[in-house]
Order: C-alpha cells, then sequence, then structure tokens
C-alpha cells in the first residue's frame, strides 16, 4: 500500500516573494534498495527526502510513526556519503545540519542513510548508515513554488 500525505511546509521565501513547499510520499508496499528507491522517486518527479530543518524533521519522524515498513520501520532518505570528500551530504548538494545518527553511526563503510521509526526504543526517527543493498520502504519528497503575494 502507497501512502501519500501532502504538508506544505514553507522552506525558502526569494526576494520575489515566491514561496516553497514540500510535498512528501511515504512508500512502503514493496521494499527496495537506497538506489531503487531513489530511481523510483525520479520516476514520479520527485527525489528521496532531504530533511533540512529541525521542523521538518519533527514532522517527517512524527508521520512515520503512524506507518509500517516492513519487519524494520525504516525508510530510505537522501542523504548519503559523497565518494568524493567523504562526507555525508543530501542528494541536492547541500550539507547534514540536522544530526539524528543512532549511536555508533555513521559507520564509516556505508554509503546511504536510513530513518528509523523507533531505534533504539524511546529514540524516534534516528538516521542509521547502510550499505546499497538493504531494502526498506523510502520517503520521496517534491518541492512545489507556490506564488503568494
Amino acid at each position: 500500500m502507497c501512502f501519500v500525505i501532502r504538508f506544505f511546509f514553507f522552506l525558502l521565501e526569494t526576494s520575489r516573494g515566491d514561496k516553497y513547499c514540500s510535498c512528501y510520499t511515504f512508500e512502503n508496499d514493496r521494499l527496495m534498495s537506497w538506489p531503487l528507491a531513489m530511481a523510483s522517486c525520479k520516476l514520479i518527479n520527485k527525489d528521496l527526502v532531504v530533511i533540512e530543518t529541525e521542523r521538518e524533521w519533527e514532522f517527517i519522524a512524527m508521520e512515520i510513526q503512524t506507518r509500517k515498513s516492513g519487519k524494520h520501520d525504516e525508510w530510505h532518505i537522501g542523504l548519503y556519503k559523497s565518494l568524493l570528500t567523504g562526507n555525508w551530504t543530501w542528494i541536492n548538494g547541500k550539507a547534514l545540519t540536522v544530526d539524528k545518527w543512532q549511536e555508533n553511526m555513521p559507520n564509516d563503510n556505508n554509503n546511504y542513510t536510513l530513518m528509523a521509526k523507533e531505534w533504539p526504543i524511546g529514540l524516534k526517527g534516528s538516521f542509521k548508515s547502510i550499505t546499497g543493498n538493504t531494502s526498506r520502504g523510502w520517503i520521496c519528497e517534491e518541492l512545489k513554488g507556490i506564488n503568494m503575494m
């Protein structure tokens, strides 16, 4: 089953007054690796979710509490380790600013990231580094421009 939720979250206001918001899709009816999840988002003109603010992280962490994603309850997000710099970077090229890593993470041998429903117990929305062949659900994000004068 595919869950789609629309949430208008203002991320940016330009000097012209244009505002941008995000629309999220929580996919959990089939499990895929991070690269395949990324490709699946691209097929519907979206990207794996990029979490740039604490407020956005709180929203996503709250939303996944109401969902299941296989036996692990984890979702692919758009955070990866750059092969050029070795730094963890969002797929839009922005640096990691919302740091929610689980204890002993990220693992130096991993290149991709999951967001956990609750792991360890009591810690909701934490990040876990993984290899590319780990199959889980995923969260897509579409940025939309809205002219709101």
